[in-house]
C-alpha cells in the first residue's frame, strides 16, 4: 500500500514533473496553435517592453554586472510589466493513497505517479485555457483576468487610441467590388501600413468572427453566390460549424471558445481583425516562485508537490506559469460588428 513517504522518491522532484507535464498532450485554442507568440525565456518576473518609433518590442534580460542590451537609433521609451501568475493546487489525501492498487506490473510508485499525473492533467488544462484567454486578449491590446478586470491595456498604457468598429452591412451587399474595396480600405491596408514591415505579404490576416457574424457572413450575398459558382460549391455549402472563409486578404474564422460561449468567446456580433506574426506578438515566460527557479529562465509551465509538512496528511500537486502576452503594435489590433 502506498504512503505519504513515496512522494520523496525523484519521480516527484519539481525538475522531473515539469519535465513530464510539458510533455503532456492538451487542447491548446485556435490562438495557440497558431504559433504566433514569440516566447521569451526572462529570469525576472518583470519584463520591460520598449516602444521605439511607436514599435513595441521586450528587452532580453542580462546577467548582473555583464554588458547591456544596447540599441543607438531612434528615440524609444520604456515601461516596466510585471509576468501574471497562472497557479492552481490539488490535493491528494493519505486516505485516497491508500486506496490506489497497483495491478499487473504496476509497482506502487508508479500507481501514485499515474494518479498524479491525472491530476496534473486536469491542472494543466485549466492553465491552459487561462492562456488561451490571455492571447485572445493579446490579439485585441486588452487583456483581461477571470472576473473580467482589465490586466494590461496596450493601448492606453502607449497613448494610442483604440480604432473604432468597422460596421460590415452584410445582408445588403450585394456588390463583391464593394465589400472587397470595404475590407482593403478598413482592414488590410491599415493593418499592413500601420506595421511598418512588421507584418510581411507571406502573413495572414485573420478576422475572429462571432457566431452571428460568422453566420450572416457565410450566407450574406456576395459570399453565397462566391461559393456557388465555385468548383468546390457542395462540398463548401455542407461545410462544418466553427469554419472559415478566405475572403478579400482575411481569413475569416467562426472562433471556437468555451462551451458557454462567454468565458473565452468572440461577442456573437463582433469581429476582431489581427495579423497572425510572430513578428507583432511576443510572450514572456517568468520564472517560478521557488528557491529552485532563482536565476533559471522561465518556461511555459511547471509543476511540483507540496507535501504536508506538519501533519504529512496530504500532498499538494500544483502547476503554474507566469506569463506575459505581449503585443508589440497594438495600432494593428483592429475590430469590427455586424450591421450598417
Amino acid at each position: 500500500m502506498a504512503g505519504m513517504d513515496v512522494f520523496k522518491a525523484n519521480a516527484f522532484s519539481m525538475m522531473t514533473l515539469t519535465d513530464a507535464i510539458n510533455m503532456m498532450d492538451y487542447r491548446p485554442g485556435f490562438l495557440g496553435s497558431l504559433g504566433i507568440f514569440r516566447p521569451v525565456p526572462s529570469r525576472t518576473t518583470v519584463v520591460a517592453v520598449e516602444q521605439r518609433n511607436d514599435t513595441l518590442g521586450l528587452v532580453p534580460t542580462t546577467q548582473r554586472g555583464g554588458p547591456a542590451t544596447q540599441r543607438n537609433f531612434g528615440a524609444r521609451e520604456v515601461r516596466n510589466f510585471n509576468t501574471l501568475r497562472l497557479k492552481e493546487t490539488d490535493k491528494l489525501y493519505a486516505h485516497e493513497l491508500s486506496d490506489l492498487r497497483a495491478f499487473g506490473s504496476e509497482t506502487e510508485l508508479e500507481a501514485v505517479a499515474t494518479e498524479v499525473a491525472r491530476r496534473q492533467e486536469l491542472l494543466t488544462e485549466d492553465v491552459e485555457l487561462t492562456k488561451e484567454h490571455h492571447r485572445l486578449g493579446a490579439v485585441q491590446g486588452i487583456v483581461t483576468d477571470a472576473d473580467g478586470s482589465t490586466l494590461i491595456d496596450y493601448f492606453s498604457e502607449f497613448g494610442i487610441s483604440q480604432p473604432s468598429e468597422i460596421a460590415f452591412d452584410l445582408a445588403n451587399t450585394t456588390d463583391l467590388n464593394v465589400l472587397k474595396k470595404r475590407v482593403a480600405d478598413n482592414v488590410t491596408r491599415p493593418i499592413r501600413r500601420n506595421s511598418k514591415g512588421l507584418v510581411r505579404e507571406s502573413d495572414l490576416i485573420i478576422g475572429l468572427c462571432g457566431d452571428a457574424f460568422f453566420d450572416e457572413l457565410e450566407s450574406s450575398p456576395v459570399i453565397s453566390e462566391i461559393i456557388k459558382r465555385s468548383p468546390r460549391a457542395l462540398e463548401l455549402l455542407q461545410s462544418a460549424v466553427f469554419g472559415m472563409i478566405d475572403f478579400a486578404g482575411v481569413r475569416w474564422v467562426n472562433y471556437r471558445g468555451t462551451d458557454d460561449n462567454s468565458t473565452v468567446a468572440i461577442d456573437t456580433d463582433k469581429v476582431k481583425f489581427f495579423p497572425a506574426s510572430p513578428r507583432v506578438f511576443e510572450v514572456a515566460w517568468g520564472p517560478g516562485e521557488t528557491m529552485e527557479s532563482v536565476g533559471a529562465p522561465g518556461r511555459a509551465l511547471m509543476s511540483r508537490i507540496i507535501p504536508d509538512l506538519m501533519r504529512d496528511e496530504w500532498a499538494e500537486i500544483e502547476v503554474a506559469s507566469y506569463p506575459l502576452y505581449v503585443c508589440k503594435r497594438p495600432q494593428v489590433l483592429l475590430r469590427g460588428k455586424r450591421g450598417a
